[in-house]
């Protein structure tokens, strides 16, 4: 098993208040690269929020799924993939990965998430 942070270049921190977290977090400006409009802080859209918690749970770990493919479709029977299967763009079994599809606005188009297909027909 192999075990790398989902999103390597990014800190989620949860606030009710925006601007003052954007005003605490000023003096660390000069170390942190910033967006390409100049701000320190992106909020992550609810959708692509809730999709995180709901893969990643309380623990913030994205486990292994388990399935297989019968008919050309892929049905996942353990994991965090249990009924994001019409997300899953391209599978390598090989590496154990899918490339599953981030809700629109989401921090990037896919991310890699760990899918064993066991059986294919």
């Amino acid at each position: 098993m192999e075990k790398r942070q989902l999103f390597p270049d990014c800190i989620f921190v949860e606030t009710t208040d925006p601007a003052a977290l954007s005003e605490q977090l000023e003096p660390c400006r000069k170390f942190l690269q910033t967006s390409e409009e100049g701000g320190l802080l992106w909020a992550v859209p609810a959708d692509a929020e809730e999709f995180l918690k709901k893969l990643c749970g309380k623990e913030h770990h994205l486990c292994m799924s388990q399935g297989y493919i019968r008919d050309g479709i892929t049905h996942v029977i353990h994991g965090p993939l249990v009924g994001m299967e019409r997300r899953i763009r391209k599978i390598d079994r090989h590496k154990r990965t899918a490339n599953v599809e981030m809700p629109a606005g989401g921090l990037g188009t896919f991310l890699q998430a760990g899918l064993e297909i066991t059986s294919k027909s």
